[in-house]
């Protein structure tokens, strides 16, 4: 007789098998930690109110996205990439961390604003400052023309000689998701 727990577990293990299809480069410290909301159950009437510690991933800033970059940065490793470009606004979360990340691996990065340039380096910027990542600032344009913009730096690193990966949409693409499916398929470990 195969009890609930066996089933959840026996889903996970096939998950998991399915996830090492995909190249990923281990960046996060495993595992974060849950921490127990006491008082956001009291208030809010609910039972067993967890949250995961993302912040604690050990890369940069923290945040959720390093799971997603996990699996983009295993795809440009092995795609033999050897510069990674991705975007943001200004302060963007995204942007730091991957710089974070790609930093770690020994890429190059180029991190593109749709933004002015910033008078003062602080947050965001001051790290990604620290980290030595090339900034380009293109001014306050929306995101279909940021993205524009960034497929041309890439095409023009190309003619140089360079073999660019894009990181898209915030690190919010298919291949990113796999980071989220990644961490549930260890809830039940």
């Amino acid at each position: 007789n195969i009890n609930e727990r066996e089933i959840k577990l026996d889903s996970c293990n096939k998950v998991r098998e399915l996830l090492k299809k995909f190249p990923k480069q281990e960046l996060v410290v495993y595992p974060t930690p849950l921490h127990r909301l006491k008082n956001l159950e009291k208030t809010t009437g609910h039972n067993s109110l967890w949250i995961k510690r993302d912040d604690m991933t050990g890369i940069g800033i923290g945040g959720n996205k390093i799971r997603n970059l996990e699996y983009l940065l295993g795809d440009a490793v092995e795609n033999k990439c050897d510069i990674i470009l991705f975007s943001g606004h200004l302060q963007s979360n995204l942007c730091s961390l991957a710089a974070a990340a790609t930093r770690k691996l020994g890429l190059d990065c180029i991190s593109v604003h749709n933004d002015d340039s910033p008078k003062i380096l602080e947050g965001n910027t001051l790290l990604n400052y620290i980290l030595g990542v090339q900034s380009i600032y293109i001014g306050e344009v929306d995101t279909d023309e940021r993205t524009r913009q960034v497929e041309q730096i890439s095409t023009e690193l190309i003619k140089k000689g360079k073999n660019p990966y894009i990181i898209y949409n915030g690190a919010s693409t298919p291949l990113g998701a796999l980071g989220y499916v990644d961490v549930i398929s260890k809830f039940h470990e």
